[in-house]
């Protein structure tokens, strides 16, 4: 995989800052096994066009406000932390957990000596970027299910499918966090609220049977699954 990243930085004095990033990424050799594959540009070259920041942000005495695509990180944890949950997983390597996507978001903070409010609203839902390989990442339906248990006898059990609900556009799906911390030489305390759409999918009710073929002994099944609304309180604490 190749990859570039070019960015951008803009200032104007003290108070006001712009920054933009994109990154590119070539994923390899082409993999293709038909000619109707031959006539879709992203089969013939994969690649992907990702933004990292897009956001312009003021600097003032007592507040700073950030408006665009921007990541931000809570908890006190190197990599992996419960209350970072602002932005979504990006889990397209997934060997590194610490990685996240830039997601639109508005990003105020409230500082004042060694105490600092943090309130920020994600308007849109994002979810997880799940990784990108050929192997599938669920379980088989003859995984799950045993026939002597579930008393199936000779029917065949196929295809596992699932069937995803994405929150709809609406204010009750954005996500909305606010975080205060207190920092000095010796300790640095950190309390923080976050409610809105998980960003990884969970399963949501009964399995169903689908495509049931009697002449054929065969049954597969679906599997209904959801961003279940979630709020996380948490505390970090660090001294030395």
């Amino acid at each position: 995989t190749a990859v570039v990243a070019p960015w951008a930085e803009a200032r104007s004095g003290d108070r006001l800052r712009a920054r933009g990033a994109v990154e590119f990424r070539l994923l390899g050799p082409a993999n293709i096994d038909s000619l109707e594959q031959t006539a879709d540009p992203r089969t013939i070259q994969p690649h992907t066009t990702r933004i990292q920041d897009a956001w312009i942000g003021t600097h003032g005495d007592w507040v700073d406000i950030t408006l665009g695509a921007d990541r931000i990180h809570w908890g006190m944890a190197d990599g992996f932390s419960v209350v970072d949950r602002i932005n979504p997983w990006d889990l397209t390597d997934p060997t590194r957990f610490e990685q996240r996507l830039s997601v639109p978001m508005a990003h105020v903070v409230l500082h004042r000596g060694a105490i600092q409010i943090d309130l920020v609203a994600v308007p849109f839902f994002q979810p997880a970027a799940l990784p990108s390989t050929s192997v599938d990442i669920t379980a088989t339906a003859s995984d799950l299910f045993d026939a002597e248990a579930t008393g199936a006898g000779e029917m065949q059990i196929g295809t596992l499918e699932t069937r995803l609900a994405t929150p709809e556009r609406q204010l009750q799906s954005s996500t909305l966090g606010t975080r205060m911390r207190w920092m000095t030489p010796w300790v640095d305390l950190e309390l923080s609220y976050s409610q809105g759409p998980d960003t990884m999918p969970q399963v949501d009710g009964d399995l169903s049977l689908v495509g049931f073929q009697t002449n054929q002994d065969r049954v597969d099944i679906a599997v209904p699954m959801r961003y279940p609304h979630i709020g996380v309180a948490g505390m970090a604490l660090r001294a030395e």
